[in-house]
């Protein structure tokens, strides 16, 4: 049967190893392109690897498009490979987070008899691409992408699933109603369900599952150690390199990295970026530290911590720290768990009121909903001994709920505390700084934290912020420049770059700018482009 090459468009025989046109190697799975699985008619390649290929399909009936991901027919019978497909349906399923890739089904090829996922179909990009096109990402953007991350991971850890093998490539950003950066973690695959206090292993002794780059020293010796703190360290690892756009442990061989993971001590992010917070440094190590009992012991609680530096609209409000203690035993009630000890350390009360928040949702709005919901119960109690408690149910979402006491009935609705002042507009009350920035020569392209910025003279206005951006200024032939900047007061630089070349090849080079600059004029004034899009054999944002 003929298929598509996705290289020249034209149909070669299924047999055909090599397209004749352009001469690369023609992958077997694109004999599925066209044919049926289940109830879905594949439409293209978007990817493959070792355990199998991921297609872009068509329900044949209702013609929703869904990724399909089939494992490779040589591992129809493998055991082990059938029990990560089986886990990964089943750990995805059973979270049923908003922040984690859906599967909606899974079943078998009756050709092959290999077997298949039916999945969500994404488009965006994986947090990884991100890193590799942008040099050092803004913190503001890092930690919305984490929060969310976070939410998953925590969502996962109260039902016993540790993930053990989160990475960039594992983080996928899309975009939902608008709203860009949007997460989807994927790959459960080699995750860790814990079933009778017990961790069901899919690997064979002695060999490592996970990506090395993100794992943590536990999880490198084996033994079975591995619980929800080896995803924290992953986070950890990943903050820093989306932070530095560096890994914190390389080594040319597997061994090298390994005792270096078990070993070193990761360098400060402030030698590879200055201008990083020195309590945002202090979460990036927390997480990374090779005794997990010295890690963040929650997803929430690193989450937590993180929330300050983030842009506001992944915000989670949890610190009641000047609330009275009753706030906190109540809260406790209100999940139906045990009143916390008031025996327990300040830190262990913090860190059950912590774990408590996130317990109620599995969404950062019904966090924020539930905090809102206690302030107002805990103003109410103070304003009168009489009022008897107050015993919420269900999410908090705005509805109605009449709560009877011993003496009065209550409304969420009539709750209007004199002191809780409106919030102020903070967007129109942020101060503006002018920057301007020119190079020279005109030629040269003028990047911000990693983005290119098509003027030159650049000229506009920013928020006033403290938090460090990198600014740079490339052009072939002369020495790159860059500068950590901060929007916190106005900002007017004059760059000269300085040729690379010596006095000998310099003016060759002066006149290759001339020379481009007369092209570009050129193609301007005849309506072409001189531009070609970059194309690539498989999707780059393959997510799956």
């Amino acid at each position: 049967m003929p298929v598509t090459c996705p290289y020249c468009n034209g149909n070669h025989s299924d047999e055909t190893l090599v397209c004749p046109v352009t001469g690369k190697e023609l992958s077997q799975s694109l004999r599925f392109v066209g044919k049926k699985i289940g109830k879905y008619e594949i439409i293209r390649l978007i990817g493959e690897g070792g355990m199998g290929a991921v297609f872009e399909a068509r329900h044949t009936e209702i013609r929703r498009r869904v990724a399909i991901k089939l494992l490779n027919p040589a591992l129809a019978h493998d055991l082990e490979a059938l029990a990560r497909f089986t886990r990964e349906a089943r750990a995805t399923g059973e979270i049923g987070h908003e922040n984690i890739i859906e599967i909606y089904d899974i079943g078998k090829d009756p050709e092959t008899g290999a077997t298949y996922l039916v999945l969500e179909l994404l488009k965006g990009r994986t947090l990884q691409n991100m890193i590799d096109e942008r040099c050092g990402l803004p913190i503001n953007e890092v930690v919305d992408i984490m929060l969310q991350v976070l939410s998953a991971l925590h969502a996962s850890h109260l039902l016993g699933i540790v993930h053990r093998d989160l990475k960039p490539d594992n983080i996928f950003l899309t975009t939902i109603a608008g709203r860009k950066n949007w997460v989807k973690v994927l790959d459960f695959g080699i995750a860790k369900i814990k079933e009778s206090g017990e961790g069901h292993k899919l690997t064979r002794t002695g060999q490592i599952i996970g990506t090395p780059y993100y794992m943590a020293p536990e999880q490198i010796k084996g033994g079975g150690n591995v619980d929800h703190r080896s995803d924290i360290y992953s986070c950890g690892v990943i903050l820093y390199q989306c932070l530095t756009g560096k890994l914190p442990f390389t080594a040319p061989t597997l061994q090298g990295l390994i005792y270096s993971i078990l070993s070193d001590e990761p360098e400060d992010p402030r030698v590879h970026r200055p201008g990083i917070p020195d309590e945002l440094v202090s979460i990036v190590l927390k997480a990374m530290a090779k005794d997990p009992a010295m890690r963040y012991q929650s997803a929430a609680e690193m989450a937590t911590a993180l929330e300050k530096f983030g842009s506001g609209m992944m915000e989670v409000q949890t610190e009641l720290s000047k609330v009275d203690e009753l706030a906190k035993t109540m809260r406790a009630k209100i999940e139906g768990e045990k009143t916390i000890d008031k025996t327990k350390s300040k830190e262990q009360k913090e860190q059950a009121l912590t774990e408590l928040d996130w317990k109620t949702s599995k969404s950062w709005k019904k966090i924020k909903n539930l905090t809102l919901g206690i302030v107002i119960v805990v103003i109410i109690l103070l304003v009168g001994s009489g009022l008897g408690i107050f015993f919420f149910k269900g999410k908090l979402s705005g509805k109605k709920e009449v709560v009877e006491t011993s003496k009065n009935t209550f409304t969420m609705q009539s709750m209007q505390p004199k002191n809780l002042e409106p919030q102020k507009n903070l967007i129109n009350e942020k101060e503006r700084v002018k920057v301007e920035i020119e190079v020279s020569p005109v030629e040269a392209k003028i990047f911000l934290d990693g983005a290119i910025i098509n003027q030159n003279p650049f000229k506009s206005e920013f928020d006033k912020s403290d938090t460090p951006h990198l600014l740079e200024a490339k052009l072939d032939g002369f020495k790159p420049w860059k500068e950590w900047i901060k929007f916190d007061t106005q900002i007017d630089r004059k760059i000269n770059l300085e040729p690379s070349q010596t006095e000998e090849t310099q003016v060759e080079a002066e006149k290759e700018v001339k020379k481009k600059k007369r092209k570009s004029q050129t193609s301007s004034s005849t309506g072409t482009e001189t531009g070609k899009a970059k194309g690539g054999d498989i999707d780059k944002y393959n997510p799956y």
